[in-house]
């Protein structure tokens, strides 16, 4: 270690947590182990920040104005009230899109009657349960099936997908949407069929639909019920960010935790972000259609009832095992187990770098499931929550860029 610093290139030895050099001439440096840190982009540990703060003090020794034991740390609890933040930000957004919807004459379309609840039940509803638990577990073991890394991630990066560790949720979300077909494939041709399922009950038509004479009529409604929609997703976005840049420009804070969460949108990027909203809305129409048709539950006679079960449902199916995942490759690797090389753990997909994922599937999830119990509308949860989710994914971490260069022989 000390061998690459300059000055001690000829060093043979070391003793850790000794300081070697001078704070005064700028040459110290220290070496630490700590067996409880992962990676500096990762999990982190008070361990490794109290080591931080320690080093820091004893850098600029007494110019420390008001000095504290550096193992009294705040910054967990700053993370626990961010991981509050996001999810008061998410129910900000779906209430202020109810909100328009009701007072904006515009965007009175966009409310739909509530489709039939002919969802799966008994056998088909627990294969739909057990895919969901274990389709995932899948996912993380196979590189999203190979989407993350290889020559297919390659292409996607000369496609202007440029995926890097911020932003490696969106391969395991397009491994996950092949769970949301098999699901759906599932429910067509089984209770669907049963119960003559149409285009009306996925929430894809507006409300008068049914009583337009011509194909063409129908149609254009709903393209006219998808113009309302992205129009309505728009105006919520630009409020919702437009608060998060007051927040962090006036109060100087943001919603952040534990890597993953709201921050500002750089306007000079949005078109970079572009490609990957189109894809998390397709994603999310076809998530929309497990988590709302195919995997909606009996009701229990009363609406709240009703929406909070299937909010809690859902966002648990869609997190339980990711969030299982992380917490035993944490604890391996916290306690200083081979996890690299056990064959049930081992992931293919680099788990440290989405384990924010679980907040913002929660968010998008539970989102998406009550905007469809609200509104009876598809497109809405997928559009105005498929954008959110892609935008806390992007924004947050920033988007790794790559040029390619051509040569002419």
């Amino acid at each position: 270690m000390l061998q690459k610093r300059p000055g001690y290139e000829d060093a043979t030895s070391f003793e850790l947590g000794t300081v070697y050099g001078s704070f005064e001439e700028g040459t110290a440096y220290v070496a630490i182990l700590e067996p409880n840190r992962i990676h500096e982009a990762a999990f982190v540990s008070t361990q490794t920040i109290g080591n931080i703060l320690k080093y820091a003090m004893e850098a600029i020794n007494d110019a420390v104005p008001n000095p504290i034991d550096y193992n009294n740390q705040i910054w967990v609890y700053k993370d626990y009230t961010g991981l509050f933040g996001i999810f008061a930000f998410g129910a900000f957004i779906c209430a202020l899109a109810l909100l328009l919807i009701e007072e904006v004459p515009a965007f009175n379309g966009v409310k739909r009657p509530i489709p039939r609840n002919i969802g799966l039940r008994k056998v088909g509803l627990g294969i739909s349960v057990i895919l969901a638990i274990i389709f995932p577990y899948i996912v993380l073991k196979t590189d999203a099936f190979g989407i993350i890394g290889g020559r297919f991630f390659t292409n996607l990066k000369s496609w202007g997908f440029q995926m890097g560790y911020s932003n490696m949720a969106f391969g395991v979300l397009i491994g996950l949407n092949l769970l949301g077909i098999l699901g759906f494939l599932l429910y067509a041709f089984t209770d669907g069929r049963h119960h003559k399922l149409n285009i009306g009950d996925l929430g894809l038509t507006p409300e008068k639909y049914d009583v337009l004479s011509t194909g063409n009529e129908r149609v254009r409604s709903i393209v006219g019920m998808i113009i309302r929609t992205l129009a309505l997703a728009a105006v919520v976005i630009a409020i919702a960010w437009g608060y998060a840049q007051l927040q962090s420009t006036v109060l100087g804070t943001d919603f952040y935790a534990w890597f993953f969460g709201v921050k500002d949108i750089p306007l000079n990027k949005i078109p970079y972000y572009l490609n990957y909203i189109l894809v998390w809305i397709i994603c999310f129409i076809v998530a929309s259609f497990s988590i709302n048709v195919e995997r909606r539950l009996p009701t229990t006679g009363k609406e709240w009832v009703d929406i909070l079960v299937a909010i809690v449902f859902n966002v648990i199916l869609a997190t339980f095992t990711i969030v299982v995942v992380i917490a035993v490759k944490w604890h391996l690797q916290t306690i200083g187990s081979p996890a690299d090389t056990n064959a049930i753990w081992n992931m293919g997909v680099d788990i440290q770098r989405i384990w924010g994922m679980p907040v913002g599937m929660a968010v998008g999830v539970g989102g998406s499931t009550f905007l469809y119990r609200k509104t009876g509308n598809t497109w809405l949860s997928a559009i105005l929550m498929g954008t959110v989710a892609a935008l806390m994914c992007v924004t947050f971490g920033g988007t790794r860029f790559h040029f390619l260069t051509y040569y002419v022989a």
